[in-house]
């Protein structure tokens, strides 16, 4: 009889932020072994990684799912096969949704949408409105604040996230995209005036400013000893605002932002606008140093899909689709030795785990969630959307070659994805919250 469910061999674990020869043991969904391969016990299930790197489970902290009114967009089914496929094990879902989640109403009717349909862990944000219903934040991840959007019905200002924040228990994350919405408005006015292509009126009009001053704003109003999370930072500005700031935060960057420059978002058009936009090339410098020396400490997707026909349309909204491309792009800057292993491994597992609360997962050790990702650092491959599980069939980084990406995903002990082929069936993933944690 067997000692546990499966043994991950034959490869190097990263345990203890250090890469060892070996294996993971995992029984009922959770670690039970690592080590030697010769010292793990016997197993129902064996997986020979062949060399490659078995990682904790990766966690993408910024992901939106769409579903509901968006489930033209994504759904999902289809957006957490997409996070399976880009080596994620837990993925927090944004609450922008239609209708936008800031109710214990439609955070329910999410809820029940997802338990089926889930490939992998979802958490999910509760918005920040005017009118959002507080009694839905222990069955959320955290609460997210816009202070910039498309959509002005999610706009809040910096009073109403001090009111918010005094009502959220300690610790409690809030998650705020940080853009004056102000000045993004006035420079909109002065673009339309001007004779100014789609694509340079938005560039034109989110300038780094605008996240700076907000970002600074945000720090100002927060009291000490809040759980503050930056989304997508864009500016090495914004990050050294924050450093000196002495309050409890934390900062995000994407890999768009760290391989999309301004130059290149011109020349491929309206398919690679985001929310804050790409920045010019030294500003990408400054980014991935930050990320280097530790002062950003995770790396998410954004994932934000659209149509491609609103892409395509004379009012594209900002957001390319990220799941699928992620870890390969940011295994480039661990090939061109602009970052470590460990750095990346860590803002994209442990850092998110501790961030957002997430115990049990983001690092491998015995008792700890069995969610794993299994990690390919040769094999050359070129992106092609056509053949993403999004429903977004388009990206920026079409026909780049890349080396390396997700070999499996394992969730709960289970295989989910192995070698880009789904192997579980949806409703294999968890729906995780503050209270069930």
């Amino acid at each position: 009889m067997s000692d546990v469910d499966l043994v991950v061999s034959g490869g190097k674990v990263f345990f203890k932020n250090m890469l060892h020869d070996g294996g993971v043991a995992v029984d009922d969904g959770k670690i039970k072994a690592v080590g030697k391969d010769g010292r793990l016990p016997s197993a129902q299930e064996r997986l020979n990684v062949g060399g490659r790197i078995i990682c904790p489970g990766l966690i993408d902290s910024h992901v939106h799912l769409r579903d509901m009114g968006y489930s033209y967009k994504e759904d999902f089914r289809s957006g957490t096969l997409a996070a399976a496929a880009g080596g994620f094990t837990t993925v927090l879902d944004m609450p922008n949704t239609l209708p936008v989640t800031d109710s214990l109403q439609t955070l329910s009717e999410k809820l029940e949408r997802a338990k089926a349909n889930i490939h992998v862990n979802v958490g999910f944000f509760l918005a920040l409105t005017e009118k959002t219903d507080f009694r839905a934040l222990p069955l959320c991840i955290g609460l997210k604040a816009y202070l910039h959007s498309e959509r002005e019905e999610i706009v809040v200002g910096t009073e109403r996230i001090l009111e918010a924040v005094k009502m959220l228990p300690d610790g409690y994350p809030l998650a705020v995209h940080a853009e004056k919405n102000s000045l993004i408005n006035d420079l909109l006015k002065q673009a339309s005036r001007r004779n100014m292509g789609i694509v340079e009126r938005f560039l034109y009009s989110h300038p780094i400013e605008a996240e700076v001053q907000s970002v600074k704003e945000v720090i100002q109003t927060i009291p000490r000893g809040k759980n503050i999370h930056f989304c997508h930072i864009s500016a090495p500005e914004s990050i050294s605002a924050i450093m000196s700031s002495g309050i409890h935060a934390s900062a995000e960057v994407t890999a768009h932002h760290l391989f999309l420059s301004s130059r290149a978002v011109i020349k491929l058009g309206a398919i690679a606008l985001t929310s804050p936009p790409a920045r010019e090339t030294s500003t990408i410098r400054g980014l991935v140093e930050a990320l280097r020396r530790g002062s950003i400490g995770v790396v998410a997707s954004d994932h934000a899909p659209h149509s491609f026909e609103e892409k395509k349309s004379d009012t594209p909204p900002p957001g390319i689709p990220g799941l699928e491309t992620t870890l390969p792009l940011m295994l480039s800057l661990v090939q061109k030795g602009l970052i470590d292993l460990a750095t990346l491994i860590k803002a994209m597992s442990s850092t998110p785990a501790r961030v957002f609360g997430l115990r049990g997962r983001g690092s491998i050790d015995v008792g700890e969630a069995a969610d794993l990702t299994v990690v390919d650092l040769k094999s050359p491959w070129t992106i092609d959307s056509s053949k993403f599980f999004s429903k977004a069939k388009y990206s920026p980084f079409d026909g780049l070659e890349v080396r390396g990406g997700s070999w499996a995903t394992i969730v709960g002990g289970k295989l989910i994805m192995q070698d880009g082929e789904p192997i579980a069936q949806p409703g294999t993933g968890r729906m995780l919250s503050r209270g069930s944690l």
